[in-house]
């Protein structure tokens, strides 16, 4: 009934653009290619999503949107915060303090640093391919903050990591940042050194049973890796007690160092 009402509305809905996938199998050239496509904001410049305007089931016109970069990424991220919250409680990860120090890879403007801070008053450390996202992170989101960096860096290839000593921090996270490299040995090795660095690895990155292997969206250079976490990384499945903290096909693994 609610979908009947609302279908008499003109209203306008948007629309992601990734278009039909393509199965592929994962290289080295690949990466490099999906890689050179987050540094150059490809997610952020119009290729995401367009808008429709809709009237009784039907669509009147569409347009395409060209999003900014906070646009895209800078939205609230208190499901974050609970996921954080609830693995403290459970005993999964130690309570984050202002004592505590996170890094998040993969971490565009940080808008789920942000809302780590906000909560718990921790230090944060992000790192991005991106070098756009990262002035704004600096210039704009965080400049009337404190107790964060930013750095700029291909987590893949460059030797970004070997500054920090082991269990530096005290939780490593990715948030939809995993998902989108495809499986290679040098992703693995990736993943080896965010063990190495955190006393705690908290993934949250989007699965799906149905797929396995990696596509290709758009110009085929954006990329959904439906990597298994467990056997590959040797990461545990967490189930939450109320899903819904996040979206849909999201799941969370975490790891820990070894006592």
């Amino acid at each position: 009934m609610n979908r009947i009402f609302r279908n008499l509305v003109p209203r306008v809905v948007n629309r992601k653009m990734r278009g039909e996938p393509i199965e592929v199998s994962p290289s080295d050239d690949l990466t490099e290619k999906v890689v050179s496509w987050w540094k150059e904001n490809g997610y952020a410049q119009g290729r995401r999503r367009r808008k429709e305007l809709r009237w009784l089931g039907f669509t009147l016109f569409s347009w395409k949107v060209k999003e900014g970069i906070l646009d895209s990424y800078f939205h609230p991220s208190e499901n974050t915060v609970k996921v954080f919250a609830e693995l403290a409680e459970k005993g999964v990860i130690p309570p984050l303090t202002k004592d505590s120090l996170i890094l998040e890879a993969g971490s565009n403007v940080g808008r789920n640093l942000f809302a780590l801070q906000d909560a718990f008053g921790c230090s944060v450390v992000g790192v991005d391919i991106s070098e756009e996202a990262l002035r704004l992170a600096r210039d704009k989101v965080w400049k009337d903050r404190s107790n964060w960096e930013f750095h700029l860096a291909n987590v893949l290839t460059d030797d970004f990591f070997s500054r920090y000593e082991d269990d530096h921090f005290d939780v490593v996270m990715t948030r939809g940042h995993m998902m989108h490299i495809p499986l290679t040995d040098d992703k693995r090795r990736y993943v080896d050194e965010l063990k190495r660095i955190g006393r705690n690895l908290v993934f949250i990155e989007m699965t799906d049973p149905r797929h396995s292997g990696t596509q290709l969206y758009f110009d085929k250079t954006y990329a959904l890796s439906w990597d298994d976490y467990v056997k590959e990384y040797g990461m545990t499945k967490y189930d939450l007690s109320q899903p819904d903290f996040l979206d849909k096909r999201e799941t969370v693994y975490v790891w820990s160092t070894p006592q």
